[in-house]
């Protein structure tokens, strides 16, 4: 959206308590195209803390009904535990609000299905937060890849650094299986696998391999079988 081609919208901010929360929320308020946010989340103190800091608040509601129900919200910002997301999704699309959620998603592919479902039924503007697709580094690989540059794309390989596990705390839900879905591939890692996506090519077969180095860390590597002609 470009400011004065279109009227500022309210957005719904649903999740507070996610890592990125905050990083959300310094961007609906410092965007000219965002009129108001209404916050959504069970936690009456985070619901409270945001009301305080942020000042384009409109209002702060427990439930997600009473977030989409708000007079003004077209638009919802959705940062939940990933294994809530799609029923979160589902029911945001449902109401016929615009979307943009926290990678990845879903805990797997089967687990996004009624999502993919849902905006089959409704088609409302939906996007996962893969934010390196604007990167410029990204956008001019991208450009490259599509003039011929880098010529036949057979493989493509990723790999993922990060270190001092202590400064992600392993204990977080975000490296929880049964809520995230995967630890630091699905929370990072994600981002480069669709950076690959994004620049190139759909692909037939993806392999992963690791090994644990200490209590946390581990070394991530993965490969790409192409067989796919380029998105043009």
């Amino acid at each position: 959206m470009t400011a004065g081609t279109s009227p500022p919208v309210t957005v719904a901010m649903v999740g507070l308590a996610h890592p990125h929360a905050g990083m959300w929320l310094e961007t609906l308020d410092a965007l000219n195209e965002v009129r108001g946010v209404v916050l959504c989340d069970p936690d009456a103190g985070l619901r409270a803390d945001a009301v305080a800091r942020w000042g384009k608040t409109v209002a702060a509601v427990p439930g997600l009904a009473a977030a989409l129900a708000h007079p003004g919200v077209t638009h919802a910002l959705v940062a939940v535990p990933t294994a809530a997301n799609p029923e979160v999704l589902t029911q945001v699309i449902d109401a016929g609000v615009h979307v943009l959620t926290e990678k990845p998603g879903a805990r797997s592919a089967l687990a996004f299905a009624p999502v993919q479902a849902a905006l089959a039924h409704r088609p409302v503007s939906f996007a996962v937060a893969y934010i390196n697709r604007l990167h410029p580094a990204i956008l001019r690989m991208r450009d490259l890849f599509r003039a011929g540059a880098i010529g036949r794309l057979l493989t493509a390989e990723v790999r993922v650094v990060t270190t001092q596990p202590r400064f992600r705390d392993p204990a977080h839900w975000l490296f929880q299986r049964e809520i995230a879905g995967g630890g630091i591939v699905s929370w990072l890692g994600c981002h480069w696998l669709d950076a690959v996506r994004f620049v190139t090519v759909l692909w037939d077969h993806l392999c992963a391999f690791s090994l644990r180095l200490q209590r946390h860390a581990f070394f991530l590597t993965r490969c790409i079988r192409v067989t796919h002609e380029p998105i043009m």
